[in-house]
C-alpha cells in the first residue's frame, strides 16, 4: 500500500511542553498481516512558529500502530514498530527518508497504522508551530489469514 501525504495534513504544535501529534494513515481489517517492509519519504514543506535552536532543530518521525502521546517529543515501542525514529530537519524543503527491512507480525482487530511526528519544546515559538509534512509511507503488507 502506499500512503501519500499531502499539505493538507498540517501538523499543529502548541508551546508550552514537548509535543507529540499523530496522522491516522490507514484501518486494516481485521486479521494477521505479515509486514514485509516500508519506506518513508517525507518533506517539510512548510514550517511556521518553529525555531531553528541549534544542534536540536529537528522532528523525530516514525510509523506505528499506536498514535504518539500529546506531549511526548520521541515517539517509542509500538508507535516507532513499522518504521523507526528517524529525523526530520526543521525547515521548508528539508526531507527525510527511513526504512524497515525487518519481517514483523501485526496482529488483532482494526490495526491502525499511524505516522508518528514529536517535536521538543523549545523548538515551537511562544504561540503555536505548524509543519506541512508532504511525501509518502509505503507499506508491504501480506494478509495470512
Amino acid at each position: 500500500m502506499t500512503l501519500t501525504l499531502t499539505g493538507d495534513n498540517d501538523l499543529d504544535f502548541t508551546d508550552g511542553s514537548d509535543r507529540g501529534v499523530s496522522v491516522k494513515l490507514a484501518t486494516l481489517a481485521d486479521g494477521n498481516y505479515l509486514l514485509l517492509g516500508a519506506r518513508l519519504n517525507i518533506t517539510d514543506s512548510d514550517t511556521t512558529g518553529l525555531t531553528d535552536p541549534g544542534a536540536d532543530e529537528h522532528f523525530n518521525i516514525a510509523v506505528g500502530t499506536t498514535a504518539v502521546g500529546a506531549t511526548d517529543a520521541t515517539p517509542s515501542g509500538t508507535e516507532v514498530n513499522i518504521i523507526a525514529s528517524t529525523n526530520l530537519d526543521i525547515g521548508t524543503s528539508k526531507t527525510a527518508s527511513a526504512n524497515n527491512s525487518t519481517p514483523a507480525v501485526l496482529t488483532g482487530s482494526t490495526t491502525s497504522l499511524y505516522l508518528n511526528v514529536g517535536v521538543l519544546d523549545t523548538q515551537i515559538d511562544v504561540g503555536n508551530g505548524t509543519a506541512a509534512l508532504t511525501g509518502t509511507v509505503v507499506i508491504v503488507l501480506e494478509k495470512i489469514d
